[in-house]
């Protein structure tokens, strides 16, 4: 992950078809271990800040798919909502299939 920020930055702002960046693939699966999936988060902030708040073809922002997997690991969670509150605010009035972000966090 840190090679690609290094030799190929706009990566982090490629968007295929489905319109998920590489950081919503990190949080949707969860595949990866916590410290990438954050350094994943941390690299789209550096390389491309709007990614933070990019809505997929799905309706979904990084904040809702970090807070809707019961499963997201607690510092990811966190992680994604300080950048977003730090940098995209409005992000947590966007809802996805009528569910704020905070709805997904108390479920």
């Amino acid at each position: 992950v840190e090679l690609t920020a290094q030799h190929y930055p706009a990566a982090f702002a490629r968007t295929p078809a489905n319109g998920r960046l590489p950081v919503h693939t990190a949080l949707r699966y969860q595949v990866a271990h916590a410290r990438v999936t954050t350094l994943v988060l941390d690299l789209t902030a550096a390389h491309h800040p709007a990614g933070l708040a990019h809505i997929t073809e799905d309706d979904a922002t990084p904040l809702h798919l970090a807070l809707e997997h019961q499963t997201t690991h607690e510092a990811v969670a966190l992680r994604v909502v300080e950048l977003t509150a730090q940098q995209h605010p409005a992000a947590f009035a966007h809802a996805m299939v009528n569910m704020l972000p905070l709805h997904l966090a108390l479920e």
